[in-house]
């Protein structure tokens, strides 16, 4: 502690408030540590944009780097603080009595211990990275307009643009966009009354008394200078970004001409790329399963797992190039995506971890179905496809119910299902729920992007080219030309299908507590709780008119918002408004208000985070959200809940109950357990 108190801060003594909450109240010096969530802490170093500030960002960022704690999952830097993302049930088996004692408080005496470690390195490991760009024309469509606006010629703004190095603080907002700092403030202007609705990748602009570039092509509201053909973001790359936190960016001004080259090279590279599937991917996947490797038999976010794949005969996942043929896209539906668990590891890069909105749901398919749970499957959303299957198959249907049937038949949900070829699998209206998950025995195919197979729609990554399911896609299975004809043996103890009967399913289904109202990890709560919760209102089966419950711990900023807002949080309903997406669950009610007008430092944020933007309605975030966000965090929707919101449909309403952080991490460790449980009975009864 004392050489703690020489460098000039106090490590946080883990001091928790009446909610069991590691509040701010309790660290006088900087930094301050505390919890994001159940699986996420941060680590604060100052409230400015600064160089001093952001150094002791980098600093920590290159200790996680080189010695990560017990189940860390990946590190988020920003302007002013780290965020480390954790598995708590890794965390929690290796205490010798986790029952006793927090996993936040452990992490919290890491991360003292670690912040005592010299890392005076760190600076030889700044790059200075050159960025040509063609300014002007129609490429800098509003550089006239900050040359007026400065009472300058372009050529000065362009000189004073290119004159200095510009910091990279911290990497967010679109995947690949890197937040610069020391613009000269002469060349400062206003954004956009209205943004733009695409603006090209590799476009530079100016935004008050900031500059940066786009990596990928996104709507915005900067004043446009100029474009580099230089890629910032490249998916078949490790690691995608070419900056990172730390860099120093210096722009070089080019010709026509030169840019002209400098493209047309970036082509054929891109060309070379797509055209040699023996390159790139093979790297991505190598270089991921050495970042995040979580425990043995347990899937990581990415897709690799140390459990067995008790399905012999189905669930051989073999390489894209031996896939057979097994579903014909006849109808897309409103919304159909391939979906895994993810891809973590890469938020610092400012790709999202993305995944499945309910991965309670697809774990559950693909271990009915025979398969890793993090395998992709369809991610259906309100009104599902029509499918057609080219082959006998396995199958299993979780999630919600959207009037699933097969010539007329309905389909039984969350059980194995055998499928005979040329059946046609149709849903009806939604009867329960807004997104259900169709897992294939094997897998389904498709391209790795940064080691996930899901689709990220935004940054057009993985899935079907980045997409979602279209009329006449044929989805291929990852199950090899010499397994394609599936042996009886490999339907386990399921019944052949009767003659004229298109499917068998399993007598039995493994809907354990989230349909069936049979108690489970969502019943447990502590004695002294802040609420005792009814579950019963929190099934995604209950009656839409019925008011979903939610349970949240307090956000960041729970402590800025006035008492009304405060009190409309634990007591009113929330309606889920239409423009509701993967990115975020847009909420209608009242308005909710900071006590005093705050300007906030961007930093990372997780799924379940709730930001209220100025209007007052918040939004919790989602799978497919930006990695950072500056808007105010009222609360975190615990881990265990996410599956709820991922349920919710526009017009449904929710209530929020809070609960202690303790109880989140309890609840978060059950649930792993009882996927556990489920793989344990899919194996014993697969194997008689």
């Amino acid at each position: 502690m004392e050489e703690t108190r020489r460098n000039g801060m106090k490590a946080a003594k883990g001091m928790k408030d009446r909610k069991g909450n590691f509040s701010a109240d309790h660290f006088v010096h900087i930094p301050l540590i505390e919890p994001l969530n159940e699986t996420a802490i941060r680590v604060v170093f100052g409230s400015d944009i600064s160089p001093e500030t952001n150094h002791g960002v980098r600093n920590l960022t290159d200790l996680l780097e080189c010695r990560p704690l017990p189940g860390m999952i990946e590190v988020v830097p920003s302007f002013a603080a780290v965020t480390i993302f954790y598995d708590p049930l890794k965390v929690a088996e290796a205490l010798p009595d986790h029952r006793s004692r927090m996993v936040m408080q452990e992490m919290v005496d890491c991360l003292q211990r670690l912040l005592l470690t010299d890392n005076t390195e760190r600076e030889s490991r700044s790059r200075v990275i050159e960025i040509p760009v063609l300014y002007g024309g129609e490429y800098g469509p509003d550089l006239s307009f900050v040359a007026q606006h400065a009472g300058m010629s372009e050529k000065e703004v362009i000189a004073i643009h290119t004159e200095q190095e510009y910091p990279v603080y911290m990497i967010g907002f679109a995947p690949g966009f890197p937040y610069l700092g020391g613009m000269n403030p002469a060349i400062s202007a206003p954004r956009l009354e209205t943004p733009r609705l695409s603006v090209p990748a590799g476009t530079v602009g100016i935004a008050g008394a900031q500059t940066g570039v786009y990596p990928v092509s996104t709507p915005g509201g900067w004043r446009l200078i100029g474009r580099t053909p230089t890629a910032l973001f490249q998916p078949n790359q490790v690691p995608p970004s070419l900056l990172r936190a730390g860099d120093r960016v210096r722009f070089r001004p080019i010709a026509t001409d030169e840019y002209m080259r400098l493209a047309v090279h970036r082509a054929d590279a891109v060309h070379r790329f797509l055209t040699d599937e023996s390159c790139g991917m093979a790297k991505v996947e190598d270089e991921q399963s050495d970042r995040t490797n979580l425990m043995d038999g347990r899937p990581d976010r990415a897709g690799r797992v140390g459990e067995d794949n008790w399905n012999d005969g189905i669930a051989s996942n073999e390489t894209e190039e031996t896939s057979v043929p097994s579903v014909s896209v006849l109808n897309p539906g409103l919304l159909t995506t391939l979906q895994d668990l993810g891809r973590p590891g890469y938020q610092q890069y400012g790709v999202t971890a993305g995944g499945a909105m309910d991965t309670y749901a697809l774990r559950a398919a693909n271990l009915m179905a025979g398969n890793a749970e993090s395998e992709a499957a369809l991610e259906i959303t309100l009104a599902g496809p029509t499918l057609r299957f080219e082959r006998d198959t396995l199958i299993a249907l979780t999630g919600a119910d959207l009037a699933p049937s097969i010539g007329g038949v309905p389909l039984p949900m969350w059980r194995p299902v055998r499928v005979r070829a040329g059946a046609v699998l149709e849903f009806g209206p939604a009867r329960e729920g807004c997104r259900a998950y169709l897992a294939l025995a094997g897998g389904f195919a498709a391209p790795a992007a940064l080691g996930s197979r899901g689709t990220d729609l935004r940054a057009g990554l993985g899935g079907l080219e980045g997409r979602a399911l279209r009329a006449g896609d044929v989805l291929h299975a990852r199950t090899s030309q010499s397994k394609a004809r599936i042996s009886e043996r490999a339907f386990g103890p399921l019944r052949s299908i009767a003659p004229g009967a298109d499917f068998a399913a399993a007598p039995w289904h493994a809907a354990h507590g989230y349909v069936a109202g049979r108690p489970d990890w969502g019943d447990l709560h502590f004695p002294g709780s802040a609420q005792q919760v009814s579950r019963s209102k929190a099934s995604p089966s209950a009656d839409s008119a019925a008011d979903v419950i939610v349970r949240f711990t307090r956000g960041t900023h729970f402590g800025l918002f006035d008492a009304p807002s405060r009190e409309a949080l634990l007591n009113a309903a929330f309606r889920i408004m239409p423009q509701s997406d993967r990115m975020g669950c847009r909420l209608s009610g009242p308005a909710l208000r900071l006590e005093q007008p705050q300007e906030l430092i961007s930093e990372a944020v997780a799924p379940g985070t709730v930001q209220v933007p100025p209007g007052g309605n918040p939004i919790v975030l989602t799978a497919d959200r930006q990695t950072t966000g500056g808007y105010p965090r009222i609360a975190q929707i615990i881990s265990a809940d996410l599956r709820l919101i991922a349920q919710l449909r526009p017009g449904q309403t929710l209530t929020f109950a809070e609960v202690y952080l303790r109880e989140a991490e309890h609840v978060y460790i059950e649930q792993e357990r009882e996927l556990l449980r489920l793989r344990i009975s899919m194996r014993l009864w697969r194997n008689g």
